[in-house]
């Protein structure tokens, strides 16, 4: 006649759900309801700690990662270029997913950070604005 579901951690429970289909429910049915899911909370938490008994410092190699970048407006039609030509470009030369909103607002996606940095270095270069005495490095293009 009852449902209930406790999740928690060590120190205790942190959410709690509960359906009953009658009228009420004694203190000492609740009290052994909350002792059975203390005791299969902290097996269920021993099980974990034995796959993996402290957090992780870094993301895996191969875990998707996002980034956003957030450009002045004016400044979407450049990163888009003409027909999409330019952000496919980007998208094709970084190996990144880039996506732009109306807004602003880039996210770049990857798995590889090296993939992300070349699309946000490539998306600055196109949206910075130009600083007198600011040195600037690339490749010199003769035009005839």
């Amino acid at each position: 006649d009852m449902d209930v579901k406790v999740a928690g951690t060590e120190a205790g429970i942190t959410t709690m759900q509960m359906d009953i289909k009658i009228a009420g429910i004694t203190e000492e049915i609740m009290r052994k309801a909350l002792e059975q899911a203390k005791e299969g909370r902290a097996h269920i938490l021993g099980e974990m700690n034995k796959a993996l008994a402290s957090t992780r410092t870094e993301l895996s190699a191969h875990a998707p990662r996002i980034e956003t970048l957030q450009i002045d407006k004016s400044k979407i039609r450049e990163v888009i270029g003409t027909g999409g030509k330019v952000i496919r470009e980007i998208v094709a030369q970084t190996g990144a997913k880039v996506d732009i909103d109306d807004e602003g607002l880039i996210k770049i996606s990857s798995s590889d950070t090296a993939q992300i940095e070349a699309a946000i270095k490539w998306i600055k270069g196109i949206v910075e604005e130009a600083e007198v005495g600011k040195v600037y490095k690339g490749k010199v293009v003769n035009i005839v």
